[in-house]
């Protein structure tokens, strides 16, 4: 018998981002896993599965896939599509393991953890961030691990494990002109892909309408290295589709939801639509 982590690793991730304005760095990771497997003692690095829609987290999928721990991708978009998938996985494998670790600051977890203790008797802790539902699931009698304590989080500040983290950066006034421009472009398209290009060619001519078409908005290669360094920072998705002139493929963008600066663009458009901008 062993023990088993299910990492709910959107709402580490997002927590993270939202409430602290960080995200993990290499070593972040690292210490991380070496965190579980030593306070848990999870006998092998793939008992420790991360869980989320990973297409929307290419960016930081490669450098985690490095740690050799499970990645499962819960591949449907809906609301509580990972949290749903993690349930089913505890629950279906639960016989394999004696004690079952959520990683997630998720209530929806409460009630399987119940389930798993009281009906199947298996020890059940999670590991959360303080500004989540950890005081209910102390309430209930769960071992509960600090996120912070592990980072040395104290409020909006790390205090001595700046290597695990980097700070979020606030997008170049560049890349938020195309990301305000593709949020746009979604919305009145009505489609979740756009071409690299056409968003190029749009960002360009919307620029010279309004008298602005100086750099980089003069020329279609430097809005092209600016969707890339969007691709780069997570904003941007990218992706390939079949070009419409049959003659190959051609390089795609899609909004990454889960973005905070996607997000915080997003609020302004709907604003802005709502007036009848």
């Amino acid at each position: 018998m062993s023990t088993v982590c299910y990492v709910d690793f959107e709402n580490l991730y997002n927590s993270l981002e939202n409430e602290y304005g960080f995200k993990l760095t290499d070593q972040g990771y690292i210490k991380l896993k070496q965190f579980l497997i030593s306070e848990f003692q999870i006998d092998k690095a793939s008992n420790i599965k991360l869980f989320a829609i990973w297409d929307f987290f290419q960016h930081v999928k490669q450098q985690i896939a490095l740690l050799n721990i499970g990645l499962i991708d819960t591949i449907i978009n809906a609301s509580n599509s990972t949290d749903g998938k993690i349930v089913v996985e505890a629950l279906t494998n639960s016989k394999e393991h004696n004690h079952i670790v959520f990683l997630s600051g998720d209530g929806l977890f409460l009630h399987p953890a119940i389930y798993l203790s009281q009906e199947l008797g298996k020890k059940v802790s999670f590991v959360a961030l303080k500004k989540s539902c950890s005081d209910e699931f102390i309430k209930l009698g769960f071992p509960t691990f600090y996120l912070d304590d592990l980072f040395d989080i104290t409020g909006y500040q790390v205090s001595s494990d700046e290597k695990s983290f980097e700070n979020t950066q606030a997008l170049s006034s560049d890349l938020e002109i195309i990301l305000h421009k593709v949020v746009h472009m979604v919305n009145a398209l009505k489609i979740k892909e756009l071409a690299w290009i056409g968003v190029a060619h749009q960002v360009i001519d919307m620029r010279k309408k309004q008298g602005k078409s100086q750099t980089p908005f003069d020329k279609v290669s430097n809005v092209l290295a600016l969707i890339s360094e969007g691709c780069k920072n997570g904003v941007f998705i990218p992706g390939k589709q079949p070009h419409s002139t049959k003659t190959g493929t051609q390089d795609t963008i899609k909004l990454n939801e889960e973005n905070l600066h996607v997000k915080k663009i997003k609020r302004i458009v709907d604003n802005e639509l709502n007036q009848g901008v």
